[in-house]
């Protein structure tokens, strides 16, 4: 009987604490959140991704574990209700 055991080094991923962001205002607001990564530091390029742009991140670049500020500026935009999304893309994170 044959028995076949490969055990690979486990995948660093991304955490960010808060997980989701809601802003409620009519002036431009930021927020702050942690991004961290399990196993090993990973340098990581973020972006906002927004219909209108009034979605924007900061740092873009930089490695964790990081402080981003989040910002929203609603000028231009109707009154309601907008989605975005911040991308933190890293090759070796399992979950970016």
């Amino acid at each position: 009987i044959g028995v076949t055991l490969t055990v690979g080094a486990a995948q660093p991923s991304f955490t960010a604490e808060p997980a989701s962001l809601q802003f409620q205002t009519a002036t431009t607001a930021s927020q702050t959140l942690m991004l961290r990564s399990t196993g090993t530091a990973l340098s990581f390029q973020a972006s906002a991704v927004s219909p209108g742009n009034w979605l924007t991140v900061a740092p873009v670049l930089g490695t964790t574990p990081a402080q981003l500020t989040v910002t929203v500026n609603p000028q231009n935009l109707q009154p309601g209700t907008y989605q975005g999304t911040l991308q933190v893309p890293s090759s070796p994170a399992a979950n970016s």
